[in-house]
């Protein structure tokens, strides 16, 4: 079944993806950052996911991105067939929060971060943040 978004700009049909396994769709947004649609929330702004599976006190987030201007974005993946799908909004307000109390210890969310797009990019977070 197709979803239908619409919005100022007009609407659209997405079609229902072949992904069979939610780790297959969060590994190919890992992989293809350009598929989120960011620009709806701010036109032309860099963005880039930083990790993958970061773990907070209500359980991990699917991903974790970044935008030039500093803007966090916690992206929680459900397929359709996921009964979950409904809740998704109280998961990432969970994740949010979670993140939130890490401003208690931001130094240890930093290394975390860094350690995660180290491993998975090979270059440095912060080379990455200035550039």
């Amino acid at each position: 079944m197709p979803i239908i978004i619409s919005n100022q700009e007009g609407t659209r049909k997405i079609e229902e993806s072949t992904f069979k396994a939610e780790s297959k769709l969060q590994e190919y947004i890992y992989n293809n950052p350009e598929v989120l649609p960011i620009e709806e929330i701010d036109d032309d702004i860099p963005f880039m996911i930083v990790a993958r599976e970061v773990p907070t006190s209500s359980g991990p987030i699917d991903a974790l991105g970044l935008d030039a201007n500093g803007n966090i974005y916690v992206i929680e993946t459900k397929l359709y067939k996921n009964s979950d799908k409904r809740t998704v909004l109280a998961q990432v307000l969970d994740y949010g929060a979670a993140l939130w109390k890490h401003t208690n210890d931001f130094g240890s969310f930093m290394m975390l971060l860094r350690e995660k797009y180290r491993n998975k990019f090979d270059e440095e977070l912060d080379d990455k943040i200035v550039s």
